[in-house]
């Protein structure tokens, strides 16, 4: 009678005998059989996150304190690139089982810098998770599951969540690819104004590299303005949405298809944010108002001025933020 070798044994035996590239190809192909998809087609319906998104310092901070106010719609802390992180991993590591594809799902969001943010133990999540039928697994299965243990701690009668991660507006492929009827709302705002906002926190060590910034992330929201159907994307000016609130954010309930709330302009508990303390985000707390437009006038020097109208002015001419010459 044969004996099944040992696993050690048909290590040796693979070292021994198998090329490294056929090894890799066979591979491939046994990660490519026995996939787990992205999401399955009952999910697509079911699964309609909304997206926050734009250049840093937008006023999309603002637009979730907004949003956060209405009892639908819940969106935790910021995600920080895990989203598009777990999609990429999932094409990488198309071979994994379920228990593996929930370890490495949950492990993103836990590498996080800020996860304490969330303030959720996802240990009852992973317990849970294992039991998924299997017609239910899915790498969205597993992200749903994460923002609506969110909910369910902090906002159980929520019926909607949502992300608010500004950086994702250079991401949208990936989350496209993920969770493929989401919608997303794109803040704008005179880059001038991102760029003295980006230097002021401290999140960018020069005013090159916070221009391009903004300059990458308004070409790619006209991009997927010019791809996708208006119930799928919009933009708003963040001038407009201080200027006139009211207005502004009827148009993202529409967009959203939920009720306008008077209440939703109204400052809300910092604790309901979880972020709010953040340096950066210490604005967050005050009334709406218009100060803020145009401050790069008094911030940025006479070279700086030179600097940015030199890396952004296409784009600021374009969005009617800088007159034709």
């Amino acid at each position: 009678m044969l004996r099944k070798p040992s696993p050690d044994e048909l290590h040796e035996w693979q070292q021994r005998w198998l090329n490294p590239a056929l090894f890799f190809l066979i591979q491939q192909w046994w990660n490519w059989t026995r996939r787990l998809p992205l999401i399955t087609s009952a999910q697509r319906e079911a699964y309609r996150p909304f997206f926050i998104v734009g250049a840093g310092r937008s006023g999309t901070t603002l637009l979730r304190r907004i949003l956060m106010a209405h009892p639908q719609l819940h969106i935790p802390p910021e995600s920080h690139g895990a989203l598009s992180q777990v999609v990429k991993k999932h094409y990488r590591y198309r071979g994994l089982d379920w228990q593996d594809l929930v370890s490495v799902v949950l492990g993103e969001f836990l590498a996080l810098e800020r996860f304490f943010l969330w303030k959720i133990d996802l240990t009852p999540l992973f317990l849970e998770l294992k039991k998924t039928p299997e017609g239910e697994r899915s790498l969205a299965r597993i992200v749903d599951a994460v923002y609506r243990h969110h909910l369910g701690q902090y906002k159980p009668g929520a019926v909607r969540w949502g992300d608010k991660t500004p950086m994702y507006i250079l991401r949208l492929k990936w989350l496209d690819r993920l969770f493929p009827e989401a919608q997303y709302i794109n803040l704008i705002r005179d880059g001038r104004d991102v760029v003295a906002s980006y230097l002021q926190a401290g999140l960018f060590p020069d005013l090159a590299q916070a221009a391009r910034r903004w300059v990458w992330a308004v070409r790619e929201a006209e991009r997927y303005r010019r791809k996708w159907p208006p119930n799928k994307f919009i933009s708003l000016r963040y001038e407009q949405l201080v200027k006139n609130p009211e207005a502004e954010v009827q148009r993202v309930c529409r967009f959203l298809n939920v009720d306008y709330l008077p209440e939703m302009l109204e400052l809300v508990e910092p604790d309901v944010l979880g972020d709010a303390n953040v340096a950066h985000h210490q604005r967050i707390q005050q009334p709406i108002d218009a100060r803020s437009i145009g401050r790069w006038k008094d911030t940025l020097t006479d070279a700086q001025i030179r600097q940015a109208h030199q890396i952004m002015g296409e784009w600021l001419r374009k969005l009617g933020y800088l007159e034709s010459r």
